[in-house]
């Protein structure tokens, strides 16, 4: 705030809380006023929720300026904690969860939800990050200890500031946490329960629209290259059940690049029965090429 760094412990004055519940929801929010002189002119509202079975909190914070001149925030982080293992025997899976990273770490755009683990005793804090896009920041134990999530910093790509006008209101992003143990595979609460908080309260933006988009399904995540017949006619029959209106399947149907001849070790029937039991679905087919590739070995290149 200004140039100087505001935090939890920087003195602050109880204004009020209040708490609702609904059904298995239950809000709690607490305002509090700065009370010295780095921060007397910022009044917060922190926002929970949490939810009835599950082990996940969900937060935002509120930025209000009640002073009678502009306030400059920058670098927001709308969680901070102690990761109690430290820099110790910590793990990172970043990307949603899927890869997985040894030592400190500041994640991007990439990073809707990374864990943070502790192999030895099998427990860990699952982070999600709400921001949008290019604003996502999460970090973990980049001091050895702290584990924070909100809007990019200074210094970084595409760095969040904002200038609060006074009686003006800023509303952060949400971000959850979700606590596990004894799970050896962290990917399980992901799969789990933080699939369940997606799917029940964070709401789908998608569901609200009149006129949904075509749902496209495209075999390079994850297979890349390594499709084949048996393996198409599966994933049609999947798709289908899931939504998907056109099926394309990517790179690895043909041999090399330029000809754009079917592998026939792949697809010893060709194409046909695959596109035909595509549209038997009720799926409208694709095929992926590339007009600007050519390999070393194709006729069009060694004809050109």
């Amino acid at each position: 705030m200004n140039g100087k760094k505001v935090t939890g412990k920087s003195g602050w004055q109880f204004v009020n809380a209040k708490s609702n519940t609904d059904g298995d929801v239950e809000t709690n929010q607490i305002v509090l006023l700065g009370n010295t002189e780095l921060n007397k002119n910022l009044e917060i509202t922190i926002t929970y929720i949490s939810y009835k079975n599950l082990p996940l909190i969900r937060k935002k914070i509120d930025l209000k300026n009640v002073g009678s001149e502009e306030i400059e925030i920058e670098s927001p982080d709308i969680e901070s904690l102690n990761v109690p293992w430290g820099n110790t025997h910590n793990v990172v899976y970043q990307n949603y969860g899927r890869y997985k990273t040894i030592g400190p770490y500041i994640g991007d755009c990439n990073d809707p939800l990374i864990i943070s683990h502790d192999p030895v005793y099998s427990h860990g804090i699952v982070i999600g990050n709400e921001a949008p896009g290019v604003l996502k920041r999460t970090s973990v134990c980049t001091d050895g200890r702290t584990l924070s999530v909100g809007l990019t910093h200074a210094g970084q790509d595409f760095a969040f500031r904002l200038w609060l006008n006074p009686n003006e209101t800023w509303e952060s992003t949400w971000v959850f946490t979700a606590l596990y143990a004894g799970k050896e595979n962290p990917r399980e609460i992901v799969d789990r329960e933080v699939s369940e908080f997606v799917r029940k309260y964070m709401g789908i933006r998608l569901a609200e629209i009149p006129e949904k988009p075509t749902f496209v399904y495209n075999t390079w995540k994850p297979f890349r290259r390594d499709v084949n017949e048996k393996l198409i006619l599966e994933l049609a029959d999947a798709a289908v059940e899931c939504g998907v209106e056109e099926f394309i399947i990517d790179d690895g149907w043909q041999v090399g690049f330029g000809d754009w001849e079917i592998d026939y070790e792949k697809f010893p029937n060709g194409l046909k029965p695959v596109f035909d039991r595509i549209k038997s679905k009720g799926m409208k087919p694709g095929l992926w090429l590339s007009m600007g590739a050519a390999s070393n070995d194709s006729k069009v290149l060694r004809a050109s």
